[in-house]
């Protein structure tokens, strides 16, 4: 099942395609590389491809949470999400940002979502379309906490300048 996560996650998230090399496996999430080496990755890919990560970046410090659902969307526009867990729901601006050939949402209001995602089973985003309709994705939260903990963790012990071996 991890080399399957491994390929999606390569298809899926051209900034990190050399990035195959699984640094922990954390129930549905796994931890990886950035293709420089710099940044560690928590991620977990759902059955239809779309993925939610939480990357730290190492020279600053500072964590983002990415959601890619296949979906279009205008470079630097924020869009309205709805989010629901089996521990609470809430509602965000997302922002677009372009990775590659497709599009990512960063998720604005780090510490909830960073909340949410830490509890419960499952996770859903309700992302509304043009045509007037919601894109619903889900992913599953076994492991989220350990793998984003882990990503926190190594991110903070890596000097300024290394990369994670």
């Amino acid at each position: 099942m991890t080399k399957i996560y491994t390929i999606l996650i390569a298809m899926l998230f051209p900034a990190i395609a050399n990035a195959v090399d699984i640094a922990k496996d954390f129930g549905a999430w796994v931890v990886i590389k950035s293709n420089d080496n710099l940044d560690l990755i928590a991620v977990t890919v759902n059955d239809s491809g779309n993925f939610i990560g939480f990357r730290c970046y190492s020279s600053s410090k500072n964590c983002i949470h990415v959601l890619s659902a296949n979906t279009n969307c205008t470079d630097g526009a924020k869009y309205p999400i709805l989010i629901n867990s089996d521990y609470s729901s809430m509602s965000m601006d997302a922002v677009c940002g372009k990775n590659g050939n497709g599009h990512e949402l960063y998720l604005t209001k780090y510490d909830d979502i960073h909340d949410l995602l830490q509890k419960g089973n499952n996770i859903g985003f309700a992302i509304p379309m043009e045509s007037g309709q919601f894109k619903v994705v889900r992913f599953s939260l076994s492991g989220s906490e350990k793998a984003m903990d882990y990503v926190e963790q190594k991110t903070a012990e890596v000097k300024t300048g290394e990369t994670y071996l």
